[in-house]
């Protein structure tokens, strides 16, 4: 742990890449998570049980010492129904806190794939993509939250402990939560930002995606935890008694949409760059079939005029085959940087988040 936090401090005073310093330093969570002597996993397990359910539980048993006052506060809901919530609270505050990490990863293992495209390489990259270890973001999103969401609901009261659990709460995860927030949309800004650059693409006849299949890659990576959080978050609202009102579904049905826009919308300027190759190869290989068609053919001496030498022939089936193919690889030119395994998996994604939100708001209404 000594050697993490060591580390992270060191990286923080660093400069890779020259004058933009690269996502390969730890982000505000992995930095707090340093501290604890567990595990990355471990500490997240931890940390997301200390701030839901259990420690709220915990807490209120220490200010007390009585069994009965728990029992007290859980005895209107149903005992599946507690457990159930419990569970999926102690996920969604363990996505939360494990995701900043996973995401920041999921950047450094595209690395690879994407310097090949950027014109400057390793500056570019750390230009678009450094600043999602920074710090000093994820505790004004902090901030904001804490003083226009937490504080109107009141500060943190009751016995002592509970007031310590509150108030680490406060200190602690929503830090982390600002983390999550900026992670994500500081990565998808990245993928943004990389449409406005003069990218290196592969030729079309190469590659129909122009080489920025990585790109889509990477989108599809960011959103699951986005989308993983926001479902969890959204069955635990379908299940809230008493059942929740049509604001509440609308609410749960826009966060689900965004998680689908979010998925295509940062690659909006990478599209827009396919776009446009794509109609470049098309007017070039309307170019090519015009001077095809309008090129005259040698007649052989000694035969009526107008008549083709076999050599011509040859030439010109073998252009006109050329042709074929050169019109077959434009068209199958993407405009998005996806194929099909991608699409599938976000398909699949969604379909489960659709259908897991969708059991549990049957399940609030049934009165189950």
């Amino acid at each position: 742990m000594k050697e993490y936090v060591q580390g992270g401090r060191r990286q923080m005073g660093t400069s890779a890449g020259g004058q933009y310093r690269g996502p390969e330093r730890p982000t505000l969570t992995e930095w707090l998570i340093g501290f604890i002597p567990l595990p990355y996993v471990g500490g997240c397990i931890l940390l997301a049980a200390i701030f839901s359910i259990p420690g709220h539980v915990l807490a209120l048993y220490l200010d007390t010492w009585d069994i009965n006052v728990i029992l007290l506060e859980i005895r209107e809901v149903q005992p599946w129904l507690f457990i159930v919530y419990l569970i999926l609270d102690v996920l969604s505050l363990f996505l939360v806190i494990f995701a900043a990490r996973y995401m920041r990863l999921q950047v450094m293992k595209a690395k690879a794939d994407i310097l090949p495209l950027l014109p400057r390489g390793e500056e570019t990259y750390n230009k678009v993509f450094g600043r999602v270890s920074s710090f000093w973001p994820p505790l004004a999103l902090a901030a904001i939250i804490v003083t226009f969401v937490i504080i109107p609901r009141g500060l943190p009261s009751g016995g002592l402990f509970t007031i310590i659990f509150d108030s680490a709460a406060i200190i602690v995860f929503y830090p982390m939560l600002g983390t999550f927030i900026w992670v994500y949309f500081r990565s998808t800004l990245g993928l943004h930002m990389l449409g406005k650059e003069s990218l290196k693409l592969k030729p079309y006849y190469e590659d129909s995606m122009l080489g920025l299949l990585p790109l889509g890659s990477l989108s599809l990576s960011l959103a699951r935890p986005f989308l993983a959080v926001g479902a969890i978050v959204a069955v635990i609202i379908s299940l809230s008694i008493p059942p929740p009102n049509p604001q509440t579904i609308g609410l749960v049905s826009s966060l689900i949409v965004l998680g689908v826009v979010m998925f295509f919308l940062p690659l909006n300027g990478v599209h827009r760059v396919m776009l446009v190759e794509q109609q470049k190869a098309r007017v070039s290989v309307q170019d090519q079939s015009l001077r095809f068609m309008e090129r005259p053919q040698a007649p052989q001496s000694g035969t009526p005029k107008g008549t083709p030498t076999m050599e011509s022939l040859l030439a010109r089936l073998t252009d006109a085959s050329t042709l074929d193919i050169t019109e077959r690889k434009v068209a199958a030119i993407s405009i998005w940087p996806f194929d099909t395994r991608i699409l599938r998996r976000f398909g699949a994604l969604v379909a489960s988040v659709a259908t897991g939100v969708s059991g549990s708001f049957v399940i609030s209404q049934l009165g189950f």
